[in-house]
């Protein structure tokens, strides 16, 4: 069921994006860490740059009101001292937009769910590289994450600046009483042909 779900899920945003009223071409930069609680005890993992780039599209659903699904390779994780979790994900956000025109330009927000699918993980520290397997196991971490976005910004003929906040709210760890949730703070900018 989940993987019917999942795969329902890309073949919609897929066909959104060949459909769409717009499209694009995005990337950018991405901030990320993750909230990890465990038995009580809440650790605050440093910040890892990553980065996206992908496709993003625009269908119109009234004045000023779109629809912005989008398909990304997007590239997040965390560090605690000297080790860097690295999570790579195919992201499918689907984002509710509103846009404001001021002449030449236009302020935009947005907001909406996204699901990723993770397609590599890594831990790298010291010098090693130890590779993260998907699974259920308790040295493995989920496949799947999902959240909620954030975000807004300005354009400027085919040009969007854009800042967008991403809640996991998905557990990712499969150690029992523990939890690991994704936190990114991405800036990006698109071009629209």
């Amino acid at each position: 069921m989940k993987k019917s779900l999942i795969v329902l899920w890309l073949c919609l945003s897929i066909i959104s994006v060949s459909n769409a009223q717009r499209i694009g071409i995005k990337g950018g930069l991405n901030f990320s860490h993750c909230d990890v609680k465990a038995d009580g005890i809440t650790v605050s993992p440093s910040t890892l740059t990553g980065f996206q780039i992908g496709l993003t599209s625009d269908f119109g659903l009234g004045e000023s009101f779109y629809l912005s699904p989008e398909l990304l390779y997007s590239s997040k994780g965390y560090k605690i001292e000297d080790l860097k979790h690295l999570i790579d994900y195919i992201e499918i956000p689907i984002n509710l937009t509103y846009r404001y025109p001021i002449e030449k330009i236009s302020l935009f927000v947005q907001t909406g769910p996204y699901l990723g699918v993770g397609v590599s993980s890594k831990i790298k520290g010291g010098g090693d590289t130890e590779t993260i397997h998907f699974g259920s196991g308790e040295d493995q971490i989920k496949r799947m994450d999902f959240g909620w976005n954030f975000g807004g910004g300005i354009e400027y003929d085919k040009f969007q600046l854009g800042l967008r906040y991403e809640l996991g709210l998905s557990n990712i760890d499969n150690i029992s009483g523990a939890s690991t949730k994704n936190r990114t703070f991405s800036v990006t900018l698109a071009y629209f042909f």
